[in-house]
């Protein structure tokens, strides 16, 4: 069995339930697909831990923070993910839980700070449209500077448009560097 697959047992081990969603066909129209920390070995439950209310307080922070950077990719850097878009809604799920343990007023307060955060950068690339008068970070130029400097202050690394290459010219690049094959995989003296 391979360690993307979304059993939730495996080796007499379980996953999160959160992680059941995986099973549905929308999910699986690529075959078994694995999202770090959602599927695979880092994402099997450990029988014999308990959390306590601060851990539990700790990992609601953590799966706020990965929600608001995934949506902050998808509507500001303009780039989707589809590992992101699973743990976006095995977070969710995982959220929930741990709303269902701390109760909504803990959990609300342990994800305060991570919430206004992210509604900040939301806040400031919508600040950034109007002052431009566009409806949207889609209506920009590429390389806008003051959207890449608000990426960067949220922890993105970007590229600038004027540096991708389409997929085609890359391959000849490769193929005119490394022969058809591209990159040998072999160390040197082989």
């Amino acid at each position: 069995m391979n360690s993307n697959e979304t059993d939730t047992k495996k080796g007499g081990e379980e996953y999160p339930p959160e992680a059941d969603f995986l099973k549905r066909p929308e999910w699986n129209s690529f075959g078994l697909y694995g999202a770090r920390g959602v599927t695979g070995e880092s994402a099997r439950l450990v029988n014999s831990y308990r959390s306590t209310r601060y851990e539990l307080e700790i990992l609601a922070r953590h799966y706020m923070d990965r929600i608001g950077d995934n949506r902050f990719l998808e509507t500001v850097c303009l780039q989707t993910s589809s590992s992101g878009q699973r743990f976006e809604v095995f977070a969710g799920g995982r959220l929930n839980t741990i709303e269902g343990i701390l109760g909504k007023e803990a959990t609300d307060s342990a994800i305060k700070r991570v919430v206004d955060k992210w509604d900040t950068l939301f806040a400031e690339a919508e600040a950034i449209c109007k002052r431009k008068g566009v409806t949207s970070v889609e209506d920009l130029e590429p390389d806008d500077p003051e959207i890449e400097a608000l990426t960067s202050a949220a922890g993105f690394i970007t590229i600038p448009a004027s540096e991708l290459r389409p997929i085609e010219e890359l391959r000849q690049i490769l193929s005119s560097e490394h022969g058809e094959d591209g990159p040998s995989t072999k160390s040197p003296g082989q």
